[in-house]
C-alpha cells in the first residue's frame, strides 16, 4: 500500500504540534496551515481507492470538501468509519460465531471537513480593515481551541491499525455517449441504482436481474421532430433535456430546440 499521503499527514501533524507548543501566538497560523494540509493528505489518500471510478480531471480536485463530495456521489460510505472483523463460518451464509477484530478504520468525515477546513482557512489571510478595527481575524484562543480539536481528529485517524480499507463489488459499462468506463459500486442488499458518467454526465439506471447481474439503461426520452410533416423519433438523453439544447432531425434536416414558450388564452366573453 502506498503510504505517501499518510506519511505526509503525520509529518504535518508533528509540525502543527511544534507550532502549538511554541507558545507564540502567531505560530498558530502555521499550526492551522499544517492541520489543513494533514486533512488534504487523508482525503487524497482515500481518493486513491477510487481511481478506477474517477476520471483524471476529478482526481486533480485539490479542495478536500469538493473531492470528498465527489467520492460520496460514488460511494455513500466513503467517509464512514468502520471496524473490520473476520471469522470462519460453520455453514455458508451463516455469520461466524467467533469473530476476531482486525481494527477500526477511522475516516475523516465530510462533516469534520466542513467544520474545520474553512474555519481555519479564514485565519490564513491578512485581516480586512473591518476585522482589524473590530479585532477579528487575529489569531487568539479561539484559533488555538480549533487547532487543538482538529489535532485530536487527525491524530485519531492516523492512529488506526487499519486504514483506507475498501471492500467493494462493482459493475461497469462503456458510456454510450463518450465511451468512458462508468463504474458503479453495488451491494447485495440493494437491487436498483443510479449512475452518472463522470466525463460527460450521461445518467443511467441500474437494475439487478434474476441472474444477479445488473442491466444498465440510459436515462432519457423518445421525442418527435416538431416538424408536423416529419415526426421523426429520436432518443434524447435526460442530460440534454434542458433550455437551449438542440438536435438536428435525421429525416428532414431541421433543427429542434428546447425553449421557453408562452401560451395565450383569450378572455372569456360575457
Amino acid at each position: 500500500m502506498d503510504e505517501g499521503y499518510r506519511v505526509n499527514a503525520r509529518l504535518a501533524l508533528n509540525r502543527a504540534r511544534d507550532a502549538l507548543d511554541s507558545g507564540e501566538i502567531f505560530r498558530l497560523r502555521y499550526a492551522a496551515l499544517e492541520l489543513r494540509m494533514a486533512l488534504e493528505c487523508l482525503v487524497y489518500e482515500r481518493a486513491q481507492r477510487y481511481k478506477e471510478e474517477l476520471p483524471t480531471k476529478k482526481l486533480s480536485t485539490w479542495q478536500p470538501k469538493q473531492l470528498l463530495n465527489i467520492l460520496l456521489a460514488i460511494d455513500p460510505y466513503a467517509d464512514k468509519t468502520s471496524t473490520i472483523r473476520y471469522g470462519v463460518q460453520e455453514a455458508h451464509g451463516v455469520p461466524a460465531k467467533n469473530m476476531t477484530t482486525l481494527g477500526t478504520d477511522r475516516m475523516i468525515s465530510l462533516k469534520e471537513i466542513k467544520e474545520y477546513y474553512d474555519r481555519l482557512g479564514s485565519y490564513l489571510h491578512s485581516p480586512t480593515i473591518e476585522q482589524t478595527e473590530k479585532r477579528k481575524g487575529i489569531p487568539d484562543d479561539k484559533l488555538r481551541i480549533s487547532c487543538e480539536d482538529l489535532f485530536k481528529v487527525v491524530e485519531s485517524s492516523l492512529a488506526s491499525k487499519v486504514w483506507n480499507s475498501d471492500l467493494k463489488e462493482t459493475t461497469s459499462i462503456a458510456c454510450i455517449d463518450c465511451g468512458t468506463k462508468v463504474v458503479r459500486r453495488v451491494r447485495s442488499t440493494e437491487d436498483r441504482y443510479a449512475a452518472t458518467c463522470m466525463e460527460c454526465e450521461a445518467s443511467y439506471t441500474l437494475t439487478r436481474g434474476e441472474d444477479g447481474k445488473f442491466m444498465w439503461k440510459e436515462d432519457g426520452s423518445e421525442l418527435e421532430c416538431v416538424n408536423p410533416d416529419c415526426r421523426e423519433k429520436l432518443f434524447v438523453l435526460e442530460r440534454d433535456v434542458a433550455l437551449g439544447k438542440h438536435w438536428a432531425c435525421r429525416s428532414c434536416g431541421g433543427e429542434n430546440a428546447f425553449a421557453l414558450g408562452v401560451r395565450f388564452t383569450p378572455k372569456a366573453l360575457g
